[in-house]
């Protein structure tokens, strides 16, 4: 479905470059069509993508939330696209680890992305799901050697994820069913993999939207 993304970029793309169209509104129309994208996938039954302009560190295309495009802030979800930003301008193609919060589940899952640069305009154009629906896609409680090695494939975004008190939280994958703060005492559920342990960096919880 990235591929697909891209063919919808060079389609606007062409235009700009007839003369049909001027950059900004090519790219504005281009957004318009990624932001609305929905995919069904044996992985999820409504799965999104995002863009992230590699050139300026900016999210161009968030799924649900369109105001953060114009300011993600200073938290986990400004430095996720800085990483992603800063990895696309050095890598045009690739899959990416991270943790994100499953939305409406209060549940800390690491999450697998691929993303495939659009080099005129910068654009890295990607979707992700989570690792445990990879899992349940293969019918399988653990991770395989195949699933293993993707993942031991990916470059890891060890970014630093915070309570909503601000406080760090690192659980052991030994013993991933519940997470609780150290300061505040609230409590998250862990779902992944022990088998993650030797690929994945120590997960906190975040805040904010999902990428």
């Amino acid at each position: 479905v990235v591929e697909d993304a891209h063919r919808v970029l060079k389609h606007f793309h062409t235009r700009e470059q007839k003369g049909e169209l001027s950059r900004s509104t090519a790219q504005k129309f281009a957004a318009e069509i990624l932001r609305i994208t929905r995919y069904a996938s044996a992985i999820a039954a409504w799965t999104y993508l995002f863009v992230v302009n590699s050139k300026e560190s900016a999210l161009l295309v968030h799924p649900y939330e369109e105001e953060v495009e114009t300011s993600v802030g200073d938290g986990y979800l400004a430095d996720l696209v800085s990483s992603l930003a800063e990895l696309a301008r050095t890598a045009p193609r690739g899959y990416v680890l991270y943790y994100w919060l499953r939305y409406g589940y209060g549940v800390v899952e690491p999450k697998l992305a691929y993303y495939s640069v659009f080099e005129p305009w910068g654009w890295a154009v990607g979707s992700a799901c989570y690792v445990v629906d990879v899992l349940k896609m293969a019918g399988q409680r653990t991770c395989s050697a195949d699933v293993l090695s993707l993942l031991k494939s990916c470059v890891i975004l060890e970014i630093p994820l915070k309570c909503a008190c601000g406080a760090e939280i690192r659980p052991c994958f030994d013993a991933p069913d519940r997470i609780v703060c150290p300061c505040c005492g609230v409590r998250y559920q862990m779902r992944a993999s022990a088998a993650l342990g030797s690929v994945c960096p120590p997960v906190t919880v975040p805040k904010g939207p999902p990428p």
